[in-house]
Protein backbone atom coordinates (compact mmCIF):
# COMPACT_ATOMS: atom_id res chain seq x y z
CA UNK A 1 0.00 0.00 0.00
CA UNK A 2 1.05 3.36 -0.82
CA UNK A 3 2.75 5.15 2.75
CA UNK A 4 -0.38 7.66 3.56
CA UNK A 5 -0.97 8.00 -0.08
CA UNK A 6 -4.49 5.93 -0.59
CA UNK A 7 -5.16 4.40 -3.76
CA UNK A 8 -4.53 5.49 -7.16
CA UNK A 9 -6.18 6.10 -9.99
CA UNK A 10 -5.29 6.14 -13.87
CA UNK A 11 -6.82 5.15 -16.94
CA UNK A 12 -9.81 3.66 -15.48
CA UNK A 13 -7.73 1.43 -13.07
CA UNK A 14 -6.93 1.39 -9.33
CA UNK A 15 -4.18 0.55 -7.27
CA UNK A 16 -2.42 0.67 -4.16
CA UNK A 17 1.18 0.21 -5.35
CA UNK A 18 1.00 2.81 -8.13
CA UNK A 19 2.54 2.57 -11.92
CA UNK A 20 5.79 2.83 -12.66
CA UNK A 21 4.95 4.90 -16.14
CA UNK A 22 2.31 6.89 -14.41
CA UNK A 23 4.03 10.36 -14.89
CA UNK A 24 4.76 9.58 -18.40
CA UNK A 25 0.98 9.65 -18.81
CA UNK A 26 0.80 12.49 -16.39
CA UNK A 27 3.27 13.99 -19.05
CA UNK A 28 1.49 13.61 -21.92
CA UNK A 29 -1.99 14.61 -21.05
CA UNK A 30 -1.04 17.54 -18.86
CA UNK A 31 1.66 19.46 -21.13
CA UNK A 32 0.66 21.75 -24.14
CA UNK A 33 1.21 20.59 -27.60
CA UNK A 34 3.02 23.60 -28.17
CA UNK A 35 5.15 22.58 -25.54
CA UNK A 36 6.51 19.51 -27.61
CA UNK A 37 6.20 21.32 -31.01
CA UNK A 38 8.69 23.84 -29.55
CA UNK A 39 10.67 21.33 -27.55
CA UNK A 40 11.15 18.82 -31.14
CA UNK A 41 12.43 22.28 -32.72
CA UNK A 42 14.97 22.66 -30.15
CA UNK A 43 16.17 18.86 -30.43
CA UNK A 44 16.15 19.52 -34.45
CA UNK A 45 17.87 22.92 -34.15
CA UNK A 46 20.50 21.26 -31.71
CA UNK A 47 23.67 22.75 -33.16
CA UNK A 48 22.11 26.17 -33.05
CA UNK A 49 21.74 26.28 -29.38
CA UNK A 50 24.05 27.17 -27.05
CA UNK A 51 25.53 24.29 -24.70
CA UNK A 52 24.54 25.62 -21.56
CA UNK A 53 20.62 25.08 -22.45
CA UNK A 54 21.32 21.44 -22.65
CA UNK A 55 21.69 21.64 -18.54
CA UNK A 56 18.38 22.45 -18.16
CA UNK A 57 17.24 19.89 -19.90
CA UNK A 58 19.38 17.35 -18.26
CA UNK A 59 18.16 18.66 -14.96
CA UNK A 60 14.64 18.17 -16.00
CA UNK A 61 15.30 14.37 -17.29
CA UNK A 62 17.04 14.06 -13.92
CA UNK A 63 14.45 15.01 -11.65
CA UNK A 64 11.62 13.01 -14.28
CA UNK A 65 13.83 9.92 -13.85
CA UNK A 66 13.89 10.13 -10.21
CA UNK A 67 9.92 10.60 -10.07
CA UNK A 68 9.62 7.22 -12.08
CA UNK A 69 11.34 5.50 -9.15
CA UNK A 70 7.95 6.98 -7.30
CA UNK A 71 5.10 5.18 -6.73
CA UNK A 72 3.45 7.68 -4.71
CA UNK A 73 1.13 8.84 -7.91
CA UNK A 74 -0.81 11.79 -6.80
CA UNK A 75 -0.43 14.38 -9.67
CA UNK A 76 1.29 16.61 -11.74
CA UNK A 77 2.69 18.66 -8.96
CA UNK A 78 5.49 15.98 -8.17
CA UNK A 79 6.91 16.81 -11.59
CA UNK A 80 6.02 20.89 -11.86
CA UNK A 81 10.00 21.30 -11.80
CA UNK A 82 10.39 19.48 -14.48
CA UNK A 83 8.82 21.95 -16.89
CA UNK A 84 11.22 24.82 -15.83
CA UNK A 85 13.78 22.70 -17.99
CA UNK A 86 11.25 21.89 -20.74
CA UNK A 87 10.11 25.81 -20.77
CA UNK A 88 13.46 26.95 -21.20
CA UNK A 89 14.32 24.61 -23.73
CA UNK A 90 11.06 25.49 -25.50
CA UNK A 91 11.94 28.95 -25.68
CA UNK A 92 15.33 28.17 -27.10
CA UNK A 93 13.71 26.31 -30.02
CA UNK A 94 11.09 28.98 -30.55
CA UNK A 95 14.00 31.58 -30.79
CA UNK A 96 16.01 29.28 -33.08
CA UNK A 97 12.87 29.11 -35.58
CA UNK A 98 12.65 33.11 -35.64
CA UNK A 99 16.16 33.18 -36.33
CA UNK A 100 16.23 30.83 -39.24
CA UNK A 101 12.14 32.91 -40.14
Amino acid sequence: ELSGAGSAYLLGRHSDSGWWWYYLVVLGVKTPLALFVLLAAAIGLRRELPRGLWLAAAFSAGIFLFCLTNRIDLGVRHILPVYMGLAVLAAAGAQALLRRA
